[in-house]
């Protein structure tokens, strides 16, 4: 009887131990897999080999249970897909593009950028580009201001020279038809239509034509013992001329920097972008039946540059300066620029050219309400335009309580 009993004691006491044992050794793997899921998580290839696994039945036959725990995976696998791609990008493709344009308008993925509101005619696109280099004048600073338009034989680029005698003063015109001492003008040509053919019979042109979006880069090509400077980037938020604008107050470097939208970067010899974009609803729009001016520069609001004819037949003011660089350094330094404006046009002119129309006026409003704060962020915090753009779209359109996701 002692014996029996002693063999239980023995037995129980062995199982205990096993339980335990097993228990442990339960324990440790379990946070051996926790380790392992934070690993996992981090490895792409490896989560691959183990969906192979876990997808495929065939390969877990032999363990009793898995083969109803692989359907279950894959049931999770592909809800998981399902909504990762509800929840993406269902923007319409007309605000991608336009997206594209204003974050990289030298990428080919801009190419054909539009604005899905206004009229939602068929309609042309192109991208006008243009190279040119400029100059610090012998004052220590030098200038571009930025003119844009869809023509391609009217002044859209005013720069400088290193014979500028500027000092501080942002003065591009010495009179009504002549530009300042060592200021320079420059036409994009490859638009696709001329002054006339936009501005002959405003009630019925040849085309009409908006700007969508650009930008330009700059980039310092001077000695390397004279490089140092700042650059100075400012676009005037409703569109008003940026030089020689004394109602403004804009006239000087002090008073250009010391606004809340001047975007202030040091000269480098990598190149530096900085984007053009609509920052009116008006602008959105084509400019039919509006003004010679209007139509000639559509960002200029029929504002101008004091007055200056500067037209083929100087009969057209030169449409107003809406952005303005500015860089400093040792005089007759160089800078290099590449600028490039994408543009939307109907009319008879455009026939056989156009693309199909896209309407997303909700997406339009939120990009406008995105791109008005990402100025704002980018001058404060000199991050990149493009991922503040996305930040601040992305905003818009939680504050807007709608799904028009880029």
């Amino acid at each position: 009887m002692c014996a029996c009993v002693g063999v239980f004691f023995v037995a129980n006491k062995q199982r205990k131990a096993t339980k335990g044992g097993v228990l442990a050794r339960a324990q440790a793997l379990a946070r051996k897999v926790v380790q392992k899921g934070k690993n996992v998580a981090k490895n792409k290839a490896l989560r691959r080999v183990m969906d192979d696994v876990l997808i495929n039945p065939g390969s877990l036959v032999a363990i009793p249970g898995m083969g109803a725990a692989s359907a279950m995976y894959s049931k999770v696998k592909a809800a998981n897909r399902s909504s990762k791609k509800s929840a993406g990008s269902n923007a319409s493709p007309c605000i991608k593009k336009w997206f594209t344009c204003l974050t990289e308008p030298f990428s080919p993925q801009a190419t054909g950028a539009c604005i899905p509101t206004g009229a939602n005619h068929p309609s042309m696109r192109n991208f006008g580009y243009a190279r040119f280099d400029a100059a610090i004048g012998t004052g220590g600073f030098g200038l571009v201001a930025f003119s844009p338009s869809p023509c391609n034989d009217n002044p859209v680029i005013f720069y400088s020279d290193n014979t500028f005698a500027g000092t501080t003063d942002l003065q591009i015109i010495s009179d009504n038809h002549h530009t300042f001492g060592g200021i320079n003008t420059l036409n994009i040509g490859n638009n696709r239509f001329t002054m006339a053919q936009l501005t002959t019979d405003l009630a019925n042109p040849a085309a009409t034509a908006r700007l969508v979006g650009g930008g330009f880069r700059v980039q310092y090509t001077g000695k390397n013992i004279n490089l140092g400077g700042l650059i100075y980037v400012y676009t005037a938020p409703s569109h008003v001329c940026v030089v020689d604008n004394p109602d403004y107050s804009i006239g000087t470097i002090g008073e250009t920097g010391s606004y809340q939208e001047c975007v202030i970067k040091p000269v480098t010899r990598e190149p530096t972008e900085f984007i053009l974009s609509p920052m009116e609803d008006r602008e959105l729009s084509y400019p039919l039946g509006s003004s010679v001016n209007t139509h000639a520069y559509p960002w200029s609001v029929g504002d101008h540059i004091n007055g200056v004819l500067f037209d083929p037949n100087d009969t057209v003011p030169v449409g107003a300066c809406t952005t303005v660089c500015i860089f400093t350094g040792t005089p007759g330094e160089t800078f290099h620029f590449e600028y490039g404006m994408h543009v939307e046009s109907i009319g008879m002119a455009t026939e056989g050219q156009r693309f199909p129309a896209d309407s997303d006026p909700v997406g339009v409003d939120a990009m406008m309400a995105a791109i008005s704060n990402a100025v704002i962020e980018i001058a404060s915090s000199r991050k990149d335009f493009a991922p503040t753009l996305r930040a601040t779209y992305a905003q818009a359109i939680k504050m807007g309580k709608h799904s028009a996701r880029l």
